[in-house]
């Protein structure tokens, strides 16, 4: 199956139901498949966006196929109370996941349309239980899913090389100060105590009942078993209180847990990175610091809805630049062009959001991914978890290239 035998067959469809459900990966076509569908019915189409720039990418794919669209109306989902009670022949829902909340349930069912074509690149199983019951129990439906993995299997993407590159944190060297605190605002002006990693029980044992700020000296490996101790007494205390700023308080220190390893892969990158020289290269970073230790200030973007993130993208796309460096950016609604590889310093834990992401490099003619796994630790889990839905038949192991990660 090829993408125009996806197109022709969209159009077919959207004759037979009142609902179509294009669940595409990235790269497979769904804009283009939405905008011949809509075509094929005619009249007014309304469509739904997520955010402004995504408009701008609407536009751009129907002057590029020549798709005229007589009276088509573009907006974000945050302007869909303007357009309540209204009607249409045609209403596209993109980045449809973002459909579900009561508010916007109730607006866009206010509105008087034959037909309705939903669009995402994935969608979580919860999420899709919720269209079908706001928008599909009262009239014909037809949810169509092709993954990024389907996608590459048909042809429609080509094969890439995802290659799994392992770190480990250091426990040689004790270059790493871990704050450690008991007294709350009791303890502030306190002299800090500054004690090696090896000593640390011991004098924690001397300050039994006392308040203090203790400062540990201690190695990568020796911080991060801090930092996740401090976490599952955190989650401990949450769970037995069950109150909202002890919630918070755990996600914040899991959160700082991620970012300290996600820092610890810098000199690695740096390594994988440097073959990459002479080539056209994006990289998801942790922070903006790592992206500037990374990158120079002209090629890192961490705002995507500013003109100057969109200009960015623009003067990559027509390769005026050839490197971008990205801070939790381009899950939905961007398109990069001829990406020669891309290196993710983090994924989330979560196979959605994580093949979002991994699709933008997925686009090109021979795409390259280098994933950073951090040995020892929860990161191990978060790559395992991204890499659900792809077919493990594509994954190596960089250290051999050529022999595939089999777990």
């Amino acid at each position: 199956m090829t993408r125009d035998d996806i197109q022709k067959k969209c159009s077919e469809l959207i004759h037979t139901v009142d609902n179509l459900i294009l669940e595409f990966g990235t790269g497979v076509g769904k804009t283009l498949s939405a905008l011949l569908a809509a075509k094929e019915i005619g009249g007014k189409v309304k469509i739904v966006c997520a955010e402004t720039s995504h408009i701008e990418n609407w536009k751009l794919e129907m002057q590029k196929h020549n798709i005229d669209l007589k009276d088509v109306e573009l907006f974000c989902y945050a302007s869909l109370k303007k357009h309540a009670d209204t009607s249409c022949d045609v209403l596209i829902l993109d980045e449809c996941h973002r459909s579900v909340s009561d508010s916007r349930a109730a607006n866009i069912r206010s509105i008087n349309t034959k037909k309705t074509i939903f669009l995402s690149g994935t969608i979580e199983d919860d999420v899709k239980k919720v269209i079908k019951s706001l928008y599909c129990d009262s009239c014909s439906a037809h949810w169509w899913t092709i993954s990024t993995s389907d996608a590459i299997n048909l042809g429609i993407l080509p094969c890439p090389k995802i290659y799994i590159v392992d770190c480990s944190l250091d426990n040689t060297t004790r270059t790493l100060v871990y704050a450690k605190t008991k007294g709350g605002k009791k303890a502030e002006g306190l002299e800090p105590i500054v004690v090696d990693y090896s000593d640390m029980w011991t004098t924690l044992k001397s300050l039994s009942g006392k308040n203090y700020i203790l400062h540990i000296k201690c190695t990568q490996k020796e911080y991060y078993e801090l930092l996740s101790n401090e976490i599952e007494y955190l989650k401990k205390t949450y769970f037995a209180i069950r109150q909202p700023f002890a919630k918070n308080r755990w996600l914040h220190k899991a959160g700082e847990r991620k970012m300290f390893i996600g820092m610890c892969k810098t000199d690695r990158i740096k390594q994988i990175m440097a073959e990459y020289a002479d080539k056209r290269t994006i990289c998801f970073a942790t922070n903006i610091e790592q992206c500037e230790e990374l990158g120079t200030s002209e090629t890192i973007i961490h705002s995507q809805s500013s003109n100057e993130g969109d200009d960015m993208i623009n003067d990559f796309n027509s390769e005026k630049i050839n490197k971008l460096f990205a801070v939790k950016m381009f899950r939905e609604g961007v398109n990069l062009q001829r990406i020669d590889a891309g290196f993710f310093v983090q994924v989330d834990n979560g196979s959605v959001s994580s093949s979002q992401v991994l699709g933008r490099v997925l686009r090109s003619e021979a795409p390259e991914l280098y994933i950073f796994r951090m040995r020892g630790t929860v990161d191990e889990g978060y790559v395992e978890t991204a890499l659900e839905r792809i077919d493990p038949k594509f994954i190596y192991d960089y250290r051999f290239r050529t022999q595939l990660v089999t777990g």
